[in-house]
Formats: structure tokens, C-alpha cells, sequence
């Protein structure tokens, strides 16, 4: 068995460096950081190849709420992973309906824009954007309802 590594020797990976980085927005906006400060340090940790080379931007800063802050040998500690609550059928066919109405109102707003550069009323293009999109929800939210199924249909 290898010998165990220092935590601070070990690589950084891009969600550790968001993480400093978010940390380091907190403290911009609670006024610990001036705005030249904040840029060298997100600068540097965007640079960190360690977590000892995050460490070191967040040694003088007090530990945000729910960031247990650095151990005694000044490692950050890695938060635990949480789990997103489950999203239901419901929320999915909300989801798919909003986007499919914001599409639609910006491709259709697009069409007006350029009949009115045109100065001429034209194709209404936008139908073979919102037709099919509208008809495929409309299809999953049916079978999804006739099967029974809370998942959109999908059978385990």
C-alpha cells in the first residue's frame, strides 16, 4: 500500500476550485475583499493545481456558514456531496411546457421582428419550431398518463 498523501498535496479538481471561488464571491460581498483583491484571488484559483494552493486564498478569511474552514494543518476540507431532492412527473411536464412556451414566444417574436424589417408579412416559419416540439410533449404527457407510470412512461 502506498503511503498516504498529505491532503494538501493533492490535485484540485474544477468543482474545488468553483467552490473557493463561490467562497470568495461571499466574502467580496460581505466587504472583506475589495474587488482588485477578489480578482487576484480567483485569478489563483483558477490557476491551483493543489488543494494546498486553495488553501492558502482562504487562510485569512473566516469560514463561510456551512464550510467548516481549514484543519489545523490548513487543509480545506471537501464538502459532502448532498443529493438533489427527486423531481416528480408533474414538475417535468411543467419544466417541458415553460420552455416550450418561452421558445415559442421568442420565435415568434423573432418572425414579427423580421416581417416588420421586411415591411412585409412572411412565412410563418415559427410553426416548424413550436408544431412538433408541442405535439412531442403533448405525446409524452398522454402515454405517460395512459401508462400509469409516474416517470413520463418509462417501465422499470
Amino acid at each position: 500500500m502506498p503511503p498516504e498523501k498529505p491532503q494538501r498535496s493533492l490535485r484540485a479538481s474544477d468543482q474545488d476550485r468553483e467552490r473557493v471561488v463561490a467562497e470568495l464571491g461571499g466574502h467580496l460581498e460581505a466587504g472583506r475583499l475589495d474587488t482588485a483583491e477578489f480578482d487576484d484571488r480567483i485569478s489563483s484559483a483558477y490557476a491551483a493545481r493543489t488543494m494546498g494552493e486553495l488553501d492558502v486564498l482562504m487562510t485569512d478569511l473566516p469560514a463561510e456558514r456551512g464550510r467548516p474552514g481549514p484543519t489545523a494543518s490548513g487543509d480545506l476540507e471537501k464538502a459532502a456531496p448532498t443529493d438533489p431532492e427527486p423531481v416528480s412527473d408533474r414538475d417535468h411536464r411543467a419544466l417541458r411546457a415553460r420552455t416550450w412556451l418561452a421558445v415559442s414566444v421568442l420565435v415568434t417574436g423573432i418572425w414579427g421582428i423580421s416581417s416588420l424589417a421586411a415591411q412585409d408579412l412572411l412565412n410563418f416559419w415559427p410553426l416548424w419550431v413550436i408544431g412538433p416540439w408541442g405535439l412531442g410533449i403533448l405525446f409524452h404527457t398522454l402515454n405517460g398518463r395512459r401508462s400509469g407510470t409516474s416517470n413520463g412512461g418509462a417501465r422499470d
